[in-house]
Protein backbone atom coordinates (compact mmCIF):
# COMPACT_ATOMS: atom_id res chain seq x y z
CA UNK A 1 0.00 0.00 0.00
CA UNK A 2 1.13 3.60 -0.95
CA UNK A 3 2.26 5.60 1.95
CA UNK A 4 0.61 9.50 1.41
CA UNK A 5 1.89 12.33 3.01
CA UNK A 6 4.62 14.40 3.68
CA UNK A 7 7.99 13.12 5.34
CA UNK A 8 8.89 14.98 8.10
CA UNK A 9 12.29 13.48 8.65
CA UNK A 10 13.71 11.04 11.23
CA UNK A 11 12.73 10.81 14.90
CA UNK A 12 15.17 11.68 17.24
CA UNK A 13 14.96 11.14 21.23
CA UNK A 14 16.64 14.63 22.85
CA UNK A 15 16.97 14.24 26.69
CA UNK A 16 13.58 12.41 27.76
CA UNK A 17 11.35 13.46 24.29
CA UNK A 18 11.34 12.24 20.72
CA UNK A 19 11.44 14.41 17.97
CA UNK A 20 11.36 14.92 14.30
CA UNK A 21 14.36 16.64 13.00
CA UNK A 22 13.30 19.30 10.06
CA UNK A 23 16.53 20.42 9.20
CA UNK A 24 17.03 17.87 5.68
CA UNK A 25 13.47 20.00 4.80
CA UNK A 26 15.36 23.71 5.27
CA UNK A 27 18.23 25.11 2.79
CA UNK A 28 19.71 27.13 5.61
CA UNK A 29 18.09 26.37 9.51
CA UNK A 30 19.26 29.66 10.81
CA UNK A 31 17.71 31.79 8.44
CA UNK A 32 14.14 30.74 10.51
CA UNK A 33 15.66 32.52 13.16
CA UNK A 34 17.78 35.42 12.08
CA UNK A 35 19.77 36.97 14.80
CA UNK A 36 18.75 35.73 18.27
CA UNK A 37 18.74 38.42 21.05
CA UNK A 38 18.82 36.92 24.66
CA UNK A 39 16.36 37.90 27.20
CA UNK A 40 16.11 35.64 29.75
CA UNK A 41 17.46 31.96 31.29
CA UNK A 42 14.29 29.88 31.94
CA UNK A 43 16.66 27.69 33.86
CA UNK A 44 16.84 23.11 33.93
CA UNK A 45 13.66 22.14 32.76
CA UNK A 46 12.41 18.71 33.87
CA UNK A 47 9.80 16.23 33.08
CA UNK A 48 7.93 13.45 34.19
CA UNK A 49 8.79 14.93 38.12
CA UNK A 50 7.53 12.71 40.42
CA UNK A 51 5.19 15.06 42.96
CA UNK A 52 6.21 13.01 46.22
CA UNK A 53 10.09 13.22 45.62
CA UNK A 54 10.75 16.12 43.07
CA UNK A 55 12.84 14.52 40.60
CA UNK A 56 12.10 14.03 37.14
CA UNK A 57 13.83 13.44 34.10
CA UNK A 58 16.38 16.10 32.77
CA UNK A 59 15.25 18.03 29.58
CA UNK A 60 17.71 20.62 28.69
CA UNK A 61 17.78 24.68 29.70
CA UNK A 62 15.61 26.81 28.35
CA UNK A 63 16.71 30.53 27.12
CA UNK A 64 14.34 32.86 25.84
CA UNK A 65 15.51 34.75 22.86
CA UNK A 66 13.89 37.48 20.70
CA UNK A 67 14.05 36.00 17.07
CA UNK A 68 14.09 38.78 14.26
CA UNK A 69 14.05 35.78 12.03
CA UNK A 70 10.15 35.15 13.79
CA UNK A 71 9.46 38.47 14.45
CA UNK A 72 8.83 37.10 17.99
CA UNK A 73 10.63 35.77 21.44
CA UNK A 74 10.64 31.73 20.87
CA UNK A 75 12.26 29.70 23.39
CA UNK A 76 15.73 27.51 22.56
CA UNK A 77 16.48 24.63 24.05
CA UNK A 78 20.29 24.37 25.33
CA UNK A 79 21.47 20.78 25.35
CA UNK A 80 25.70 20.86 25.99
CA UNK A 81 25.59 24.23 28.49
CA UNK A 82 24.16 23.82 32.58
CA UNK A 83 22.55 26.55 33.78
CA UNK A 84 25.44 28.05 35.19
CA UNK A 85 27.59 28.42 32.36
CA UNK A 86 25.12 30.34 29.77
CA UNK A 87 24.79 32.26 33.30
CA UNK A 88 28.69 32.96 33.54
CA UNK A 89 28.52 34.40 29.66
CA UNK A 90 27.02 37.69 31.56
CA UNK A 91 24.64 38.39 28.96
CA UNK A 92 22.83 41.15 28.87
CA UNK A 93 18.93 41.70 27.72
CA UNK A 94 18.79 42.36 24.03
CA UNK A 95 22.17 41.41 23.61
CA UNK A 96 22.78 39.36 20.13
CA UNK A 97 24.06 35.81 20.86
CA UNK A 98 24.90 32.62 18.71
CA UNK A 99 25.94 28.85 18.11
CA UNK A 100 27.30 26.45 15.96
CA UNK A 101 24.39 23.86 15.57
CA UNK A 102 20.53 24.60 14.99
CA UNK A 103 17.99 21.65 15.30
CA UNK A 104 14.75 22.23 14.00
CA UNK A 105 12.12 20.13 15.36
CA UNK A 106 8.77 19.01 15.48
CA UNK A 107 7.35 17.61 18.58
CA UNK A 108 3.66 15.89 18.10
CA UNK A 109 1.55 15.81 21.12
CA UNK A 110 -0.32 13.50 22.44
CA UNK A 111 -4.59 14.01 21.82
CA UNK A 112 -4.97 14.25 25.23
CA UNK A 113 -2.39 17.14 25.77
CA UNK A 114 -4.12 19.15 23.00
CA UNK A 115 -7.28 20.00 24.99
CA UNK A 116 -4.30 21.03 27.70
CA UNK A 117 -2.15 23.61 26.15
CA UNK A 118 -2.58 26.53 23.85
CA UNK A 119 -2.90 25.43 19.63
CA UNK A 120 0.19 25.25 18.09
CA UNK A 121 1.97 25.81 21.52
CA UNK A 122 5.54 24.29 21.63
CA UNK A 123 4.71 21.82 18.53
CA UNK A 124 8.41 23.26 16.75
CA UNK A 125 11.38 23.52 19.03
CA UNK A 126 14.80 24.64 18.16
CA UNK A 127 17.27 22.86 19.92
CA UNK A 128 21.01 24.40 20.25
CA UNK A 129 23.95 23.16 21.11
CA UNK A 130 25.86 26.45 23.29
CA UNK A 131 25.46 30.17 23.21
CA UNK A 132 27.68 32.46 22.77
CA UNK A 133 27.89 36.25 22.93
CA UNK A 134 28.34 37.87 18.99
CA UNK A 135 31.44 40.04 18.91
CA UNK A 136 33.77 38.96 21.12
CA UNK A 137 33.54 37.41 24.95
CA UNK A 138 35.32 40.04 26.64
CA UNK A 139 33.45 41.04 30.55
CA UNK A 140 32.24 43.94 30.41
CA UNK A 141 33.75 45.26 33.81
CA UNK A 142 37.19 44.67 31.71
CA UNK A 143 35.68 46.83 28.98
CA UNK A 144 35.10 49.83 31.03
CA UNK A 145 38.40 49.17 32.47
CA UNK A 146 40.64 49.21 29.58
CA UNK A 147 38.19 52.41 28.36
CA UNK A 148 39.49 54.37 31.86
CA UNK A 149 43.03 53.53 30.76
CA UNK A 150 43.15 54.94 27.32
CA UNK A 151 41.69 58.45 28.59
CA UNK A 152 44.70 58.74 30.90
CA UNK A 153 47.39 58.23 28.72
Amino acid sequence: MAKNGLELGQRVEIFSKKYRILNDLLLNPKEILGTCKFIKNEGAQFVNVDLETGEGDYDGVEVLVYSEGQEDTVFLKVTEQSEEEINALNLGYQEAIDFDTLLVAYHGMRKADRNQVEPNKHRFVFVVDKLKKVGGSQPRQEQKHEQKQEHKG
